[in-house]
């Protein structure tokens, strides 16, 4: 069914958030969900059983990396440094539940992302799309300009100057939290991380 993949990754965000230590985060997220079902399974009652047989499998399906990569330019989604009214734009936090370590990102409308991972400072560039695709993910590409050194919330010293990765962002409803996937469905992910002043 078409609204299943909106459901599945509303439900994954809500048993994020009902990990966290914070009541009240757990009660907004519930709700959210219950309000973001309704809205769903009013506009899928809306529809014919005509419209509703219109849309195949495969038009359903997730693209994977792979199939990303193969596309042209004209058919992947535009990534550009994000307008300023990208729900991207800000501050986020994430604070690793093994060590209590924090990681902050700062996506700047410029195009520029300095993070802050335990004792790492990286300045970096990234590109999003401008919209979601389908289930809800934005595609978000980083490359890192200098790494000035010191042990990153990983434990992890190298240097990672230069490098480039392929993340993929998904917000909850009321976009002051996502989660970060290495692919376009709800796996492989980290999160929740909340957005700060």
């Amino acid at each position: 069914m078409p609204y299943m993949p909106i459901i599945r990754n509303t439900l994954a965000l809500i048993l994020l958030g009902l990990t966290l230590t914070e009541p009240a985060l757990a009660q907004t997220l519930a709700q959210t969900l219950a309000q973001t079902l309704a809205q769903t399974l009013a506009q899928t009652l809306a529809q014919t059983p005509a419209q509703m047989q219109t849309q195949t499998p495969a038009q359903l399906q997730t693209q994977t990396p792979a199939q990303l990569q193969t596309q042209t330019p004209a058919q992947m989604q535009t990534q550009t440094p994000a307008p300023v009214d990208h729900p991207l734009i800000g501050k986020w936090q994430w604070t690793r539940p093994g060590n209590q370590c924090s990681e902050v990102f700062d996506f700047r409308p410029d195009g520029s992302a300095p993070v802050v991972s335990g004792e790492e400072k990286t300045e970096n560039i990234y590109t999003v799309s401008s919209s979601a695709d389908r289930n809800g993910f934005y595609q978000l590409n980083m490359k890192t300009l200098k790494d000035y050194g010191g042990k990153d919330c990983g434990d992890d010293s190298s240097d990672t100057t230069n490098q480039e990765t392929t993340h993929f962002i998904l917000f909850e409803p009321q976009k002051t939290m996502h989660i970060v996937c290495a692919e376009p469905r709800v796996s492989r992910c980290y999160g929740p991380l909340k957005r700060i002043p």
